[in-house]
């Protein structure tokens, strides 16, 4: 929940990343877990949190 909120407040600290294949959607680390998100000029969107084993082939098969 912390790092949602960092992102709502663009904190600098945070590192994001792009995801490769997918317009507009990035990535942060939180520990073994990955936030995975689309942004948009005034707001965005989580779409996917989890192990960082499993989310892109979740991330793949949710987006499709």
């Amino acid at each position: 929940a912390r790092k949602i909120r960092s992102l709502q407040n663009e904190d600098k600290n945070i590192s994001v990343e792009k995801l490769q294949g997918y317009s507009d959607s990035f990535r942060i680390r939180v520990g073994d877990y990955r936030l995975v998100y689309k942004k948009f000029s005034d707001h965005l969107y989580v779409i996917l949190i989890g192990h960082r084993k499993d989310v892109y082939e979740n991330l793949q098969r949710l987006l499709s």
